[in-house]
């Protein structure tokens, strides 16, 4: 997952032409994201995570995670946005068309390019 992590950090910086800003938030917020899927263990090493294997559940999972952690709306929406730009992109990478997610939240709950 390290690997896609820092290609989706490339598309960002030189792809995108995000601001140092930005770019640093949305690499903290992945990394937020890549922690809650495989928090680092006693040994400080991690399990392996099959990025075909993140759905919208594992995605929703992480969206309470934040609401218990009784974060603000606009941090939860951009941390939100950011695992799935990265999640949509990845997949990209590995899966062919047909296989790919439309959305994470499935349900249409968020506004904007996650409700299509």
């Amino acid at each position: 997952m390290e690997e896609f992590i820092s290609r989706f950090g490339d598309h960002l910086k030189y792809e995108r032409n995000v601001s140092e800003h930005t770019l640093r938030n949305y690499m903290s917020d992945l990394e937020q994201f890549h922690d809650h899927l495989c928090p680092v263990d006693s040994t400080g090493k991690r399990r392996h995570v099959d990025i075909k294997q993140i759905d919208h559940i594992t995605v929703r999972e992480y969206l309470s995670k934040l609401y218990q952690d009784k974060r603000k709306k606009t941090s939860i929406a951009r941390k939100l946005a950011t695992s799935g730009s990265f999640t949509l992109m990845a997949c990209s990478t590995v899966l062919p068309p047909c296989d790919q997610p439309r959305s994470a939240t499935r349900s249409g709950a968020m506004s904007g390019r996650w409700a299509r």
